[in-house]
């Protein structure tokens, strides 16, 4: 399976409940990254910045709700009990969770993940595949500054585009790194960020979009 047609199925989930958090991912590995990050709750919140990583992930098993519908399905609760989070309150803790606590946390459980698995290998050598995706962003003034759009004689896309290229390991499709950037910014050159931490006695398989002597 190309991991493109893998991103796709992910894409297409169609999660209606999630009771087990902690069950994917381990509320101390959680807590750890928030400290390092600078970010961890030292007071109470409406949304402690613990429970916003889970609306996170949250948000990328319930695509179609939106962040407020996904915030209360998840009994993310106000101090006092109320079940209702105001929208601004998602915002705010949303900003100040920031992308370092995500990016920590994706690091440490792949790594986990992949320790844990028995992964088959062909001739000692551990397959691994690149490829990338485009995703659409907000149609807003910031993320028009800083994203571009891609576009043919017609015109431009309609929303700003982040693309992105992940490494896979094949035989279980986990992911084991990937690098994010404008769309303006070619395949080749963020598949370059994955070599340094590629890991050794590996095969890495591109498709021939990817073709690069530097690769």
């Amino acid at each position: 399976m190309q991991l493109s047609t893998a991103l796709s199925q992910v894409s297409q989930n169609n999660f209606t409940e999630f009771t087990a958090l902690s069950e994917l991912l381990e509320p101390s590995l959680v807590a750890d990254a928030l400290a390092q990050s600078g970010v961890a709750t030292i007071r109470k919140r409406k949304l402690p910045m613990e429970q916003m990583v889970w609306a996170v992930i949250g948000m990328a098993l319930f695509r179609k709700m939106s962040m407020r519908q996904l915030v209360n399905q998840l009994d993310i609760i106000l101090p006092n009990g109320d079940p209702y989070v105001a929208p601004s309150a998602v915002t705010q803790a949303r900003k100040k969770l920031g992308h370092q606590s995500i990016e920590r946390i994706f690091n440490q459980t792949q790594s986990l993940w992949h320790e844990k698995s028995a992964h088959p290998t062909w001739c000692g050598l551990t397959l691994l595949g690149v490829d990338g995706v485009v995703w659409r962003t907000p149609d807003s003034k910031e993320n028009s500054e800083h994203y571009g759009r891609t576009g043919n004689r017609y015109g431009k896309a309609s929303y700003p585009q982040v693309r992105m290229v992940c490494q896979m390991e094949l035989t279980s499709h986990l992911l084991t790194q990937s690098a994010f950037d404008s769309v303006d910014i070619s395949e080749m050159k963020l598949a370059e960020s994955l070599i340094k931490t590629t890991p050794d006695n590996s095969l890495t398989l591109f498709d021939r979009g990817f073709y690069s002597l530097g690769l």
